[in-house]
């Protein structure tokens, strides 16, 4: 029967917080006295995990521990199964409010609030108390990529439920890493001989969560002295001879870890919250729980919180020089950028300046080439003028030319006192040879006119030919 008491959202977001089947579920169950090895299971299968679950509450300690395939993706448990190990615990339905949180994320993301949740309730007949508690927290680990950040964030969500008359205690946790679940398998070990504080474990684990955080603030704080060097040695020259190089690269990996800074600062502010609800609830809980360890876990916490303020002056401190670094590296970079625009402009007005002097150039060669065309149309007037006169006059000369010539000569003798009018023109016996010697000339003279013509293009034929094989055979050659 499908659960109604615990809403994670709409469908939507059901399907980006849980997978469609389980793929990955531990649980470890733990017998109460002594000398009892921890039974572990690893549930891949969505049918073998009702079988491991049932009356899970009834014997002893257990451990469920939901795993995500990485930091962003969704947890590797359907969402019927959960339901179903949240009715199994009787969970209290605030804690939803943590799942919600976890699932599939494209990028880094801390929540605005912290949760912590504790209830202290009574169950069946008799009113046993139990104890319920869940918040979230997170932490740094090294990631072992080999490439980028050596350091990662992540998160833990936890559950626990503690039963003061049967002694039972049980943890549900989200995406925990491999050192908390030991941690949690060697105090409920103990738990089983002896109760315990519900609240010393949680000790334990912030001892284990808080020790990467000063080799991760000292990661970041070596990087940013390491750019702050850069931007105080550097010089203005955007191609500087001596000195370091600093480009705008520099100033998104100084925001970036500026960001991370921000994180961890919030993150340590809820790690003194989470502290102080400890604390108020380790007040109460004495009466319920008894143990001879009440009275080392306020100085526990107080030590917790001196080693987290530490922290906090060391990461505001980190802040304060990363805006110095900021700002330097942000003048460094205008004062370069004003300088390749100075630069920029100056060049551009040399280019200006030859464009113009071309301009003027070329505008007076056009107008060299317009008076030469005029003067050249003025000489075509010209010869075209002589052409014409010269053609007009060329009947007359050819019949000059003939009648001057002895190919037509006067019949007849010259007689004293005889009158011209019986004397005519003739021609001569052999005006046959001027017609077809000038035929023949004429016609020599066409065909020269024609082969020099066709010559002309067959030569030109012949070099583009040769030249394209000489192209065709080169590549060749080589």
């Amino acid at each position: 029967m499908k659960s109604t008491k615990y809403e994670f959202g709409p469908a939507d977001t059901g399907a980006r917080l849980f997978s469609s089947k389980t793929e990955r579920v531990k649980v470890i169950r733990i017998q109460s006295g002594e000398n009892k090895d921890p039974a572990i299971s690893e549930i891949t299968k969505d049918t073998e995990l009702a079988d491991h679950i049932e009356n899970i509450r009834s014997t002893g300690h257990s451990i469920i521990a939901v795993y995500k395939k990485h930091s962003w993706s969704s947890m590797q448990i359907s969402r019927s199964d959960m339901e179903r190990i949240l009715d199994e615990y009787e969970a209290f339905s605030p804690l939803t409010l943590i799942f919600k949180t976890f699932g599939v994320q494209t990028r880094e993301y801390i929540d605005p609030e912290g949760f912590f949740i504790s209830r202290m309730s009574k169950r069946g007949l008799q009113g046993s108390p139990v104890y319920e508690m869940c918040y979230k927290f997170f932490y740094v680990a090294e990631n072992g990529r080999g490439r980028g950040s050596p350091w990662s964030l992540r998160q833990i969500g936890l559950y626990q439920q503690v039963c003061s008359q049967t002694g039972s205690c049980h943890f549900l946790l989200l995406q925990p890493a491999q050192k908390v679940l030991d941690l949690i398998e060697i105090y409920l070990s103990e738990f089983a001989t002896r109760r315990a504080s519900p609240l010393r474990l949680h000790c334990m684990i912030a001892r284990c969560m808080i020790a990467n955080w000063a080799e991760y603030l000292q990661h970041i704080y070596k990087s940013i002295s390491d750019l702050d060097e850069r931007a105080c040695f550097s010089q203005v020259d955007p191609r500087p001879k001596r000195g370091f190089e600093v480009s705008f690269s520099d100033c998104q990996t100084l925001q970036i870890h500026r960001q991370k800074l921000l994180h961890a600062s919030i993150i340590l502010d809820r790690y003194i919250n989470l502290f102080q609800r400890f604390a108020d609830d380790a007040a109460s809980l004495k009466l319920t729980f008894p143990d001879e360890d009440w009275n080392a876990i306020p100085k526990q916490l107080a030590a917790h919180e001196s080693q987290i303020r530490t922290l906090q002056k060391f990461t505001e401190m980190i802040l304060r020089q990363s805006e110095g670094t900021s700002t330097l590296l942000s003048k460094i970079i205008d004062s370069r950028n004003s300088n390749l625009l100075h630069a920029a402009t100056l060049t551009m007005q040399n280019h200006l300046a030859l464009i113009n002097k071309t301009s003027n150039k070329s505008q007076n060669d056009l107008m060299a080439m317009v008076s030469l065309t005029k003067q050249n149309a003025q000489a075509s007037k010209t010869v075209k003028f002589l052409t014409l006169t010269a053609t007009t006059y060329l009947p007359p000369t050819l019949m000059a030319t003939i009648f001057s010539s002895n190919l037509i000569q006067l019949s007849g003798q010259v007689v004293p006192g005889q009158s011209d009018a019986q004397r005519h023109y003739v021609l001569h016996s052999q005006f046959y040879l001027y017609v077809l010697g000038t035929l023949g000339l004429t016609t020599l003279t066409l065909g020269a006119i024609w082969l020099h013509g066709r010559g002309i293009k067959l030569l030109r034929h012949l070099l583009g030919l040769n030249s394209v094989l000489r192209n065709t055979a080169g590549p060749s050659k080589v």
